[in-house]
């Protein structure tokens, strides 16, 4: 174990360059718990381990500098500073240890600090271990563990158990490509399997959590699942329940945003909120005509609309419309704007969030916090629905959209209330939304129909407009029960 004045001058360092410490925290403790088993097979020494946990506490300080080359600059700060007693070799080693844990094996044998490290093997071995560790926290939430790591014929099985984040463990299988490139076992991974429920953020955050401790969480969360759905999306663009997460995710990342104003301080706060707004624009275009498309030919196949010849014709031209949006994903998905937005984001969540972890302000219970935002939230709920025109389309859309994300707000509340009277506004709100967006969807095909100057039958037309009804009329029920919940 480093000594205390090592540890000191780390966490001096750790501050200096806005490190993101709960993560490096975790990732050493799972690299530690990797070396501790291997060590004695491998030939390693105290040193060795004392070298890697230093590696991972620093792996990530040169974030601030440059995000995109950020292992190097992580190199170049260890091998400028005198850490403790390393010798210039072994602060080499821990430079070229950290070179590891972004870039596969290909890459790194490239990387000039790796190429002079004084023992290759060494390096790859300790390298490889990081490597794996950062892959269990890729969601950076913390909550993945080793529970046990056994031996399996020529391998290693690493038993994880993960309380939310469902991929961490499938990023370390990821990243153990350089130990399976150069260890003389294998190394295998299983996980447990996630019993989350739904629209529930219980297993990712406590009641004993900070306020800034839940805003890092629920940002991050909901990131990682930006990044992933994009990425499925890329390879499936006519999946829609793909393009549903996805919406799902950036419409929550915005929601969190919102609930934590600290946030309006960081740089980018503004473009990044004003682009998720025009990116959820963009994605909620191709969405509709998705669930239109689908719809026409249900009602197709329908006895009563059987012989319509109208309706076949809207599917028509709606299948055409879709074809051409879908096709319009994979640009969105693809553009330098999408990846500016990528990068902001980032930069936020590996810069600026950082800091905010050590703003006192935000140290303080999240229960507290939470209620008082909920408060907030309802109020504007209230005073949007007094001047509500339900006789707009457009007004019931802001409508719907306010009430939305009350509750998001409640769901990411939900492990840390002890107040019922929430759960039942946030389900009414759920409801509302729900029955909000149907109405919103029903005026948007009733539009379709007169703008394409479709020759619609009346029977569509009665049939859509009676659906919209029932959806309004199921939004005015939940309003009575919130009022009288309130």
């Amino acid at each position: 174990m480093i000594d205390v004045k090592v540890s000191g001058e780390i966490a001096a360092l750790q501050s200096e360059y806005k490190n993101e410490d709960c993560h490096s925290k975790w990732v050493t403790k799972l690299a530690l718990q990797i070396f501790d088993y291997v060590a004695g097979d491998n030939g390693f020494s105290q040193s060795d381990r004392d070298i890697l946990e230093v590696a991972c506490e620093l792996h990530d300080i040169g974030y601030s500098v440059n995000p995109k080359t950020h292992s190097i600059e992580c190199a170049k700060i260890v091998i400028g500073e005198k850490i403790g007693d390393f010798t210039q070799e072994e602060l080499e080693l821990i430079a070229a240890i950290i070179q590891l844990h972004p870039k596969g094996l290909q890459k790194v044998l490239k990387n000039p600090y790796v190429r002079i490290a004084h023992d290759k093997t060494k390096t790859l071995a300790l390298g490889s271990i990081l490597r794996i560790a950062d892959g269990l926290d890729h969601g950076h939430v913390q909550d993945t563990d080793i529970v046990a790591i056994k031996r399996s014929f020529q391998s290693i099985l690493i038993q994880t158990k993960s309380s939310w984040y469902p991929w961490n463990t499938a990023w370390a299988d990821q990243k153990a490509d350089i130990w399976r490139s150069i260890m003389p076992s294998g190394i295998n991974f299983t996980q447990n399997e996630i019993d989350s429920v739904k629209g529930s953020f219980k297993g990712l955050l406590y009641s004993d959590d900070t306020t800034v401790c839940m805003m890092r969480k629920l940002l991050y969360t909901q990131f990682r699942f930006i990044q992933h759905y994009r990425a499925e999306l890329l390879d499936d663009e006519e999946n829609e329940e793909y393009l549903h997460q996805l919406r799902l995710a950036v419409r929550r990342f915005r929601s969190v945003l919102h609930m934590f104003p600290v946030l309006s301080d960081a740089v980018q706060f503004s473009e990044i909120d004003s682009h998720l707004f025009d990116f959820l624009e963009s994605l909620g275009v191709i969405r509709d005509i998705q669930l239109w498309v689908i719809e026409l030919e249900d009602l197709k196949e329908k006895k009563i609309f059987k012989y319509d010849e109208s309706v076949i014709s809207i599917l028509a031209d709606a299948k055409d419309i879709k074809i051409v949006r879908n096709a319009s994903l994979r640009k969105l998905l693809k553009s330098k704007s999408t990846k500016k937005l990528l990068d902001n984001i980032t930069n936020l969540l590996r810069i600026d969030m950082p800091n905010l972890t050590r703003d006192k302000r935000l140290v303080g219970d999240a229960d507290t916090y939470i209620v008082e935002k909920l408060n907030q939230k309802f109020n504007e709920v209230l005073k949007v629905e007094k001047v509500l025109d339900r006789n707009d389309s457009e007004s019931l859309h802001i409508f719907r959209m306010s009430c939305r994300e009350l509750r998001y707000w409640v769901e990411f509340a939900n492990p840390v209330l002890s107040d019922s009277r929430w759960n039942k506004i946030g389900k009414c709100m759920q409801k509302i939304a729900t029955s909000l967006g149907v109405v919103h969807d029903y005026d948007l095909r009733l539009n379709f129909i007169k703008e394409a100057g479709a020759d619609s039958s009346d029977l569509l037309r009665d049939y859509l407009n009676e659906k919209r009804s029932k959806a309004f009329g199921k939004f005015e029920n939940q309003w009575l029960k919130v009022l009288k919940n309130s």
